[in-house]
């Protein structure tokens, strides 16, 4: 059942072969071959099957052979998780044949929120740059942090009983 076959992980390999299930503490692990023997399961097969990368190491994305992208998991690798696309569009069919169907509408819903989501943001950053550069302006402002000791304000008294005179001035930086 469990051969090691070229392309198969030894990691995956391993982590199947791994697994023993223990009846009760004076009977012998079952491991996943006994289990396959016994018929408790028809079948096992690895979460990624192939490896991911593509070519050389050192290559540009640019100057990478489409021709030898031979598996789902590699084209996820050039189509999806690579930051040369992070401005694209998501291959969702890609992505329906590797994870199934549940999960690409996960990720075209996400995707999609995250796009109605764009012009909030631009709109929000804009409204938070024009008021940061409005409290330099505003005439309420620079009276308030211009005045000095002119305005008295109510003290400020703590615990131990000691209060000392607070001017308006003070809370210049909160009226920004």
């Amino acid at each position: 059942m469990f051969e090691f076959i070229p392309g198969f992980s030894l990691q995956v390999f391993r982590i199947l072969e791994k697994p023993e299930i223990r009846v009760s503490e004076d009977e012998t692990p079952l491991k996943l071959k006994d289990m396959y023997r016994e018929g408790c399961f028809e079948a096992a097969f690895p979460l990624h099957a192939g490896g991911y990368k593509i070519g050389d190491r050192k290559a540009k994305w640019c100057d990478i052979n489409l021709g030898e992208i031979d598996n789902p998991r590699k084209l996820l690798r050039y189509f999806w998780s690579s930051s040369h696309m992070q401005w694209k569009y998501q291959p969702i069919n890609i992505v329906k044949n590797y994870f199934g169907a549940v999960t690409a509408m996960y990720f075209a819903y996400v995707g999609f929120y995250n796009m109605t989501l764009t012009i909030p943001a631009i709109v929000g950053s804009i409204i938070f740059l024009y008021g940061i550069l409005q409290m330099f302006y505003s005439e309420t402002v620079n009276q308030i942090c211009n005045s000095g000791t002119k305005y008295l304000m109510c003290a400020d008294c703590y615990i131990d009983g000691s209060c000392e005179a607070t001017y308006i001035s003070d809370y210049c930086f909160t009226t920004m």
